[in-house]
């Protein structure tokens, strides 16, 4: 169950940096345009978001095995949102199952006891927000995951 929202006016760069920062992996990367990006926004949410892609990425990552691993976490903000983008050099996902990325992640999550509460929560912030969130996957190369918030 979602708890309430509690906004409240946020560096986005700052907690996506802390939120990352719970991660021992040595090849997760922080990158920002701007030292700062203010937006309202729930605390908990913005990291609970950053956190579940971040492990599924780790996931990806953890299942092919690429001889130099890699994800990258960058910030970036134009006048109508803030986007978060996790890329990674994970196994990627099928084309076929695009469409319900955010189903199947959040299956595939229920399974790990550690990851949270998986895509489908980070579907349902986005949805509380009115931001938006999608996948852009190749097998064997990798995924993208866009996550945006409305200023």
């Amino acid at each position: 169950d979602m708890p309430a929202q509690q906004d409240e006016t946020l560096n986005i760069v700052r907690i996506t940096k802390l939120a990352i920062e719970i991660f021992n992996e040595d090849y997760i990367y922080f990158f920002s345009d701007e030292e700062e990006i203010i937006s309202k926004f729930d605390r908990t949410q913005l990291i609970r978001v950053v956190t579940n892609l971040v492990k599924n990425s780790i996931q990806a990552i953890e299942q092919k095995r690429p001889e130099n691993p890699r994800i990258d976490v960058t910030v970036s903000t134009n006048e109508e949102a803030t986007k978060i983008v996790v890329k990674d050099n994970g196994i990627g996902i099928d084309k076929k199952y695009h469409h319900k990325i955010f189903k199947i992640f959040h299956a595939l999550n229920k399974s790990k006891e550690s990851s949270g509460i998986g895509l489908s929560i980070v579907k349902k912030v986005t949805d509380l927000y009115e931001g938006n969130v999608w996948a852009e996957s190749e097998v064997n190369q990798g995924s993208t995951f866009f996550f945006t918030i409305k200023k």
